[in-house]
This record gives C-alpha cells, sequence and structure tokens, in this order.
C-alpha cells in the first residue's frame, strides 16, 4: 500500500495510479505499522 501523503489536513494514499483519502481510522493504523518496522 502507499505512503499516506498530507494535502490540506486530508490523507491520501496511492494505490496503483488512483490516490485515495484515507479515514482516520486507516491512517492510525498504517502509522502504527510504520511505527512497529
Amino acid at each position: 500500500s502507499g505512503f499516506p501523503v498530507s494535502y490540506e489536513g486530508c490523507y491520501y494514499e496511492r494505490v496503483g495510479n488512483t490516490t485515495r483519502e484515507m479515514s482516520p481510522e486507516k491512517l492510525e493504523a498504517s502509522v502504527l505499522n510504520l511505527r512497529q518496522k
């Protein structure tokens, strides 16, 4: 999965060749994932 990108207070992730807005829950999970590595 893509790395979260912050833009104007929203977070987006790259998925293939599209950019999707991330929910706060998903963002939190991905940040926790990064910290564990």
